[in-house]
Protein backbone atom coordinates (compact mmCIF):
# COMPACT_ATOMS: atom_id res chain seq x y z
CA UNK A 1 0.00 0.00 0.00
CA UNK A 2 1.47 3.61 -1.34
CA UNK A 3 0.67 6.92 -0.51
CA UNK A 4 -0.82 7.07 -4.74
CA UNK A 5 -2.83 4.09 -3.96
CA UNK A 6 -4.74 6.41 -0.89
CA UNK A 7 -4.57 9.45 -2.83
CA UNK A 8 -6.33 7.52 -5.91
CA UNK A 9 -8.92 5.70 -3.71
CA UNK A 10 -10.22 8.74 -1.73
CA UNK A 11 -10.81 10.47 -4.95
CA UNK A 12 -12.86 7.99 -6.03
CA UNK A 13 -14.89 7.22 -3.00
CA UNK A 14 -15.70 10.85 -3.37
CA UNK A 15 -16.87 10.94 -6.81
CA UNK A 16 -17.79 7.61 -7.35
CA UNK A 17 -16.30 7.55 -11.06
CA UNK A 18 -12.80 6.34 -12.14
CA UNK A 19 -13.64 8.76 -15.55
CA UNK A 20 -13.74 11.77 -13.21
CA UNK A 21 -10.83 10.45 -11.14
CA UNK A 22 -8.88 9.95 -13.66
CA UNK A 23 -9.21 13.42 -14.99
CA UNK A 24 -9.13 15.36 -11.48
CA UNK A 25 -5.78 13.41 -10.81
CA UNK A 26 -4.38 13.85 -14.48
CA UNK A 27 -3.94 9.84 -14.70
CA UNK A 28 -5.78 7.46 -17.32
CA UNK A 29 -8.26 5.05 -16.00
CA UNK A 30 -6.35 2.41 -16.76
CA UNK A 31 -3.93 3.44 -13.91
CA UNK A 32 -6.75 4.35 -11.83
CA UNK A 33 -8.32 1.05 -12.56
CA UNK A 34 -4.65 -0.81 -11.69
CA UNK A 35 -4.11 1.11 -8.40
CA UNK A 36 -7.37 0.27 -7.09
CA UNK A 37 -7.24 -3.39 -7.54
CA UNK A 38 -3.94 -3.29 -6.66
CA UNK A 39 -4.78 -1.58 -3.04
CA UNK A 40 -7.67 -4.64 -2.77
CA UNK A 41 -5.15 -7.27 -3.25
CA UNK A 42 -2.86 -5.74 -0.88
CA UNK A 43 -5.58 -5.68 1.51
CA UNK A 44 -7.10 -9.08 0.63
CA UNK A 45 -10.40 -7.08 0.62
CA UNK A 46 -13.00 -5.93 -2.06
CA UNK A 47 -13.38 -2.20 -1.45
CA UNK A 48 -15.65 -1.33 -4.47
CA UNK A 49 -18.48 -2.60 -6.12
CA UNK A 50 -18.70 -1.89 -10.00
CA UNK A 51 -21.06 -2.40 -12.23
CA UNK A 52 -21.48 -1.24 -15.97
CA UNK A 53 -23.79 1.87 -15.11
CA UNK A 54 -21.78 3.23 -11.41
CA UNK A 55 -19.74 1.76 -8.69
CA UNK A 56 -19.83 2.41 -4.97
CA UNK A 57 -18.19 1.63 -1.70
CA UNK A 58 -18.05 -2.13 -0.06
CA UNK A 59 -19.42 -1.92 3.96
CA UNK A 60 -15.41 -2.78 4.05
CA UNK A 61 -14.47 0.09 1.75
CA UNK A 62 -16.49 2.76 3.46
CA UNK A 63 -15.03 1.98 6.75
CA UNK A 64 -11.50 1.95 5.06
CA UNK A 65 -12.41 5.58 2.93
CA UNK A 66 -13.51 7.08 6.75
CA UNK A 67 -9.88 6.02 8.88
CA UNK A 68 -7.99 6.58 5.82
CA UNK A 69 -9.88 10.65 5.40
CA UNK A 70 -9.01 11.09 8.91
CA UNK A 71 -5.30 9.92 8.64
CA UNK A 72 -4.95 11.75 5.47
CA UNK A 73 -6.23 15.18 7.03
CA UNK A 74 -4.14 14.16 10.16
CA UNK A 75 -0.64 13.92 7.72
CA UNK A 76 -1.60 16.95 5.92
CA UNK A 77 -1.92 19.15 9.28
CA UNK A 78 0.99 17.97 9.85
CA UNK A 79 2.53 19.11 7.23
CA UNK A 80 0.86 21.93 7.39
CA UNK A 81 2.28 22.44 11.46
CA UNK A 82 5.86 21.48 9.70
CA UNK A 83 5.86 24.23 7.39
CA UNK A 84 4.96 27.03 10.52
CA UNK A 85 7.32 25.72 12.79
CA UNK A 86 9.72 27.88 11.14
CA UNK A 87 7.28 31.02 11.55
CA UNK A 88 7.15 30.33 15.40
CA UNK A 89 10.77 31.13 15.95
CA UNK A 90 11.39 34.96 16.61
CA UNK A 91 15.41 35.91 16.32
CA UNK A 92 17.38 38.84 15.13
CA UNK A 93 20.13 37.73 12.96
CA UNK A 94 22.43 39.65 11.40
CA UNK A 95 24.31 38.36 8.71
CA UNK A 96 28.37 39.38 7.22
CA UNK A 97 28.13 39.94 3.21
CA UNK A 98 31.31 40.36 0.89
CA UNK A 99 28.86 41.85 -2.29
CA UNK A 100 30.41 39.85 -4.41
CA UNK A 101 28.38 39.51 -7.76
CA UNK A 102 27.48 35.65 -6.96
CA UNK A 103 25.79 37.41 -3.87
CA UNK A 104 23.97 39.78 -5.73
CA UNK A 105 22.06 36.79 -7.63
CA UNK A 106 20.97 34.30 -4.37
CA UNK A 107 20.77 36.80 -1.33
CA UNK A 108 17.59 38.49 -2.72
CA UNK A 109 16.10 35.30 -3.24
CA UNK A 110 17.48 34.01 0.21
CA UNK A 111 16.16 37.45 1.79
CA UNK A 112 12.57 36.22 0.16
CA UNK A 113 12.79 32.75 1.43
CA UNK A 114 13.13 34.21 5.06
CA UNK A 115 10.66 36.70 5.28
CA UNK A 116 8.49 34.23 3.62
CA UNK A 117 8.48 31.18 5.64
CA UNK A 118 9.71 32.63 8.92
CA UNK A 119 9.14 35.82 11.93
CA UNK A 120 13.23 35.91 11.99
CA UNK A 121 14.38 39.56 11.64
CA UNK A 122 17.12 39.27 9.33
CA UNK A 123 20.22 42.41 9.15
CA UNK A 124 22.56 41.91 6.27
CA UNK A 125 26.06 43.89 6.97
CA UNK A 126 28.55 44.59 4.24
CA UNK A 127 31.90 43.21 5.20
CA UNK A 128 34.96 44.20 3.35
CA UNK A 129 37.61 41.68 3.37
CA UNK A 130 40.53 44.35 2.43
CA UNK A 131 40.28 46.26 5.63
CA UNK A 132 42.23 45.63 8.60
CA UNK A 133 39.42 43.88 11.15
CA UNK A 134 40.19 40.60 11.97
CA UNK A 135 36.65 38.69 10.47
CA UNK A 136 36.87 35.88 12.91
CA UNK A 137 36.59 38.52 15.56
CA UNK A 138 33.48 39.67 13.99
CA UNK A 139 31.65 35.93 15.14
CA UNK A 140 33.61 35.83 18.44
CA UNK A 141 32.86 39.13 19.93
CA UNK A 142 28.96 38.66 18.43
CA UNK A 143 29.19 41.81 15.86
CA UNK A 144 27.24 39.18 13.61
CA UNK A 145 25.81 35.59 13.98
CA UNK A 146 26.94 34.39 10.40
CA UNK A 147 29.67 35.22 7.80
CA UNK A 148 29.78 34.47 3.91
CA UNK A 149 33.42 33.65 2.82
CA UNK A 150 35.70 31.39 1.70
CA UNK A 151 36.05 27.94 4.15
CA UNK A 152 40.34 28.51 4.78
CA UNK A 153 40.14 31.88 6.19
CA UNK A 154 38.93 30.06 9.49
CA UNK A 155 41.11 27.46 9.43
CA UNK A 156 43.34 28.20 12.43
CA UNK A 157 40.18 29.42 14.19
CA UNK A 158 38.70 26.46 16.97
CA UNK A 159 36.23 28.74 17.99
CA UNK A 160 34.51 28.73 13.95
CA UNK A 161 32.49 26.01 12.50
CA UNK A 162 31.72 26.46 8.77
CA UNK A 163 29.11 25.16 6.08
CA UNK A 164 30.24 24.59 2.86
CA UNK A 165 28.05 25.67 -0.16
CA UNK A 166 30.57 25.71 -3.06
CA UNK A 167 33.92 24.70 -4.14
CA UNK A 168 35.57 26.39 -7.05
CA UNK A 169 38.93 26.87 -8.64
CA UNK A 170 40.92 30.14 -8.92
CA UNK A 171 39.64 32.01 -11.74
CA UNK A 172 42.64 34.15 -14.19
CA UNK A 173 41.26 37.21 -15.07
CA UNK A 174 42.05 38.15 -18.93
CA UNK A 175 40.78 41.42 -20.65
CA UNK A 176 39.53 41.06 -24.26
CA UNK A 177 42.65 42.68 -26.13
CA UNK A 178 44.67 39.55 -24.55
CA UNK A 179 45.51 36.52 -26.83
CA UNK A 180 44.94 34.55 -24.17
CA UNK A 181 41.13 35.44 -24.03
CA UNK A 182 39.88 32.42 -25.68
CA UNK A 183 41.31 30.14 -23.96
CA UNK A 184 39.23 27.83 -22.08
CA UNK A 185 41.69 26.59 -19.14
CA UNK A 186 45.15 27.94 -18.04
CA UNK A 187 48.08 26.44 -16.73
CA UNK A 188 50.96 27.76 -14.63
CA UNK A 189 53.59 27.48 -17.34
CA UNK A 190 51.39 29.53 -19.53
CA UNK A 191 52.07 31.89 -17.06
CA UNK A 192 55.93 32.58 -16.71
CA UNK A 193 56.44 35.75 -18.95
CA UNK A 194 53.39 37.53 -17.87
CA UNK A 195 52.41 39.94 -15.31
CA UNK A 196 50.40 38.81 -12.44
CA UNK A 197 48.05 40.60 -9.73
CA UNK A 198 46.88 38.39 -7.44
CA UNK A 199 43.64 39.69 -5.33
CA UNK A 200 44.14 39.16 -1.25
CA UNK A 201 42.19 40.66 1.55
CA UNK A 202 44.13 42.34 3.85
CA UNK A 203 43.91 39.02 6.33
CA UNK A 204 45.42 36.73 4.09
CA UNK A 205 43.44 33.92 2.62
CA UNK A 206 46.18 30.71 3.13
CA UNK A 207 45.10 29.45 -0.77
CA UNK A 208 46.48 32.65 -2.65
CA UNK A 209 49.19 32.53 0.20
CA UNK A 210 50.30 28.65 -1.67
CA UNK A 211 49.20 29.81 -4.73
CA UNK A 212 51.64 32.63 -4.54
CA UNK A 213 54.42 30.43 -3.39
CA UNK A 214 53.84 27.66 -5.62
CA UNK A 215 54.08 29.84 -8.39
CA UNK A 216 57.41 31.26 -7.42
CA UNK A 217 58.85 28.14 -6.05
CA UNK A 218 57.76 25.33 -8.37
CA UNK A 219 57.00 27.52 -11.75
CA UNK A 220 59.89 29.81 -11.16
CA UNK A 221 57.35 33.06 -11.79
CA UNK A 222 58.58 35.68 -9.29
CA UNK A 223 56.57 38.94 -11.55
CA UNK A 224 53.39 38.83 -9.37
CA UNK A 225 52.09 41.44 -7.40
CA UNK A 226 49.33 41.45 -4.69
CA UNK A 227 46.20 43.71 -5.06
CA UNK A 228 43.65 44.16 -2.52
CA UNK A 229 41.42 46.22 -3.72
CA UNK A 230 39.33 44.42 -6.76
CA UNK A 231 37.68 47.60 -8.61
CA UNK A 232 41.73 48.24 -9.12
CA UNK A 233 42.21 44.91 -10.12
CA UNK A 234 39.83 45.00 -12.89
CA UNK A 235 40.74 48.13 -13.97
CA UNK A 236 44.64 46.94 -14.65
CA UNK A 237 42.81 43.75 -16.40
CA UNK A 238 40.83 46.19 -19.18
CA UNK A 239 44.20 48.06 -19.60
CA UNK A 240 46.13 44.83 -20.87
CA UNK A 241 48.79 45.40 -17.78
CA UNK A 242 48.99 41.69 -16.84
CA UNK A 243 46.42 38.95 -15.67
CA UNK A 244 44.63 38.54 -12.26
CA UNK A 245 43.80 35.73 -10.02
CA UNK A 246 41.12 35.47 -7.90
CA UNK A 247 39.09 32.85 -6.20
CA UNK A 248 36.74 31.60 -8.60
CA UNK A 249 33.68 32.50 -6.80
CA UNK A 250 34.38 36.68 -7.53
CA UNK A 251 33.15 35.71 -11.37
CA UNK A 252 31.27 38.39 -12.94
CA UNK A 253 29.16 37.16 -15.50
CA UNK A 254 28.11 40.53 -16.32
CA UNK A 255 31.54 41.45 -16.80
CA UNK A 256 32.26 41.99 -20.93
CA UNK A 257 35.53 42.77 -20.95
CA UNK A 258 37.35 40.56 -18.89
CA UNK A 259 37.12 36.44 -19.10
CA UNK A 260 37.45 34.51 -15.54
CA UNK A 261 39.09 31.30 -17.37
CA UNK A 262 39.92 28.39 -14.68
CA UNK A 263 43.28 28.06 -13.31
CA UNK A 264 44.19 24.57 -13.32
CA UNK A 265 45.87 23.85 -9.92
CA UNK A 266 45.24 21.71 -7.22
CA UNK A 267 43.89 24.81 -5.14
CA UNK A 268 40.29 24.70 -4.54
CA UNK A 269 38.71 27.44 -2.81
CA UNK A 270 35.44 26.80 -0.24
CA UNK A 271 32.72 29.32 -0.53
CA UNK A 272 30.32 28.70 2.36
CA UNK A 273 28.97 30.61 5.55
CA UNK A 274 30.97 30.57 9.03
CA UNK A 275 29.83 31.03 12.75
CA UNK A 276 30.57 30.09 16.31
CA UNK A 277 29.87 26.84 17.88
CA UNK A 278 27.25 28.60 20.40
CA UNK A 279 25.35 29.84 17.28
CA UNK A 280 25.45 26.47 15.73
CA UNK A 281 23.94 25.37 18.78
CA UNK A 282 20.48 27.63 18.66
CA UNK A 283 17.19 27.27 17.14
CA UNK A 284 17.79 29.76 14.16
CA UNK A 285 21.10 28.10 12.88
CA UNK A 286 19.52 25.17 11.02
CA UNK A 287 17.06 27.60 9.01
CA UNK A 288 19.14 29.97 8.07
CA UNK A 289 21.09 26.97 6.65
CA UNK A 290 18.14 25.57 5.30
CA UNK A 291 17.30 28.71 3.49
CA UNK A 292 20.54 29.66 2.40
CA UNK A 293 21.22 26.33 0.90
CA UNK A 294 17.93 26.74 -0.85
CA UNK A 295 18.14 29.90 -2.81
CA UNK A 296 21.63 28.66 -3.46
CA UNK A 297 20.74 25.59 -5.48
CA UNK A 298 18.08 27.82 -7.14
CA UNK A 299 20.19 30.38 -9.09
CA UNK A 300 23.71 28.21 -8.91
CA UNK A 301 22.60 26.32 -12.43
CA UNK A 302 22.28 29.60 -14.12
CA UNK A 303 25.54 31.26 -12.47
Amino acid sequence: MNSNQIKIFLNIAKTLSFTETAQQLFLSQSTISKNIKNLEKELDVELIKRSHQKISLTKAGQLFYERMQRIDSEVQNLITELHETDKTIQHTVTIGYMDIPFEHEYLPLFIRLLAHHTNIDLRLRLIDPSNQEDLASLLINKKIDFLIYQKDYFKNHTEIAFTSFLSRPLSVMVGKNDPMYLNNHLYPNELHKRKLFIWQATNPLPALERLQYELKTKFKINNIKTISDSLVLNELIKLNKGLGIVPGILYDKEEKEIRYIPLEMDIQNIYGVAYTHATKRKEVYPIIIKYMKKSISIVRESW
